[in-house]
């Protein structure tokens, strides 16, 4: 007679099953627009955030902080996920692309009263910020992702689409959207 599995393993296999399906789900929700005629996949989850949901587009060029752009300390210190924030820093570090799905450009930046955040701008959707060095000041506009490490500050491009409020990236007297 074929041994039967316990109860107690039958319930590790179904909360197994349900991680899988909960895991699945959230990489369909991390994923940011492809430009037309990219490769059909999903972007990996370090570079593109559950954020990344249709919201009302934005004016093309903002001259200062409209009322929904916060703070990056703010944001920051409350935790959040999904915020719009708009403000300055320099760059600390810059580090490779992520050349997986959509392509982004990465680099380290200490922002003007608040942590060191990992700015994720996709280079499929908007062109590389360059020339960019260690010291530059930057300015920026995009959506902030709270983690233990600082952050990441990504959307920091338009959207193709017109679904997600546009970000951007200034720097060298150029804004890079």
């Amino acid at each position: 007679m074929p041994n039967r599995p316990s109860a107690a393993s039958a319930r590790r296999l179904i909360a197994l099953l349900l991680v899988a399906a909960v895991a699945v789900v959230y990489q369909l929700l991390v994923r940011e627009p492809k430009p037309a005629g990219a490769p059909p996949g999903l972007s990996p989850a370090p570079t593109t955030l559950p954020g990344d949901r249709p919201t009302a587009p934005a004016p093309p060029r903002p001259s200062a902080a409209e009322p929904s752009a916060g703070s990056v300390a703010a944001a920051f210190r409350s935790h959040a996920r999904a915020a719009v924030v708009e403000g300055s820093g320099r760059v600390a570090k810059l580090l490779a692309d992520d050349r997986q799905g959509s392509r982004h450009q990465r680099f380290l930046l200490r922002v003007d009263g608040g942590p060191t955040v990992l700015v994720a701008h996709n280079i499929d959707l908007a062109e590389r910020v360059a020339p960019l060095q260690v010291g530059d000041m930057v300015r920026f506009r995009g959506e902030y992702v709270w983690n233990a490490k600082g952050g990441i500050l990504h959307w920091t491009h338009g959207d193709p689409d017109g679904r997600h409020e546009a970000g951007w990236i200034e720097a060298g007297g150029r804004r890079f959207q």
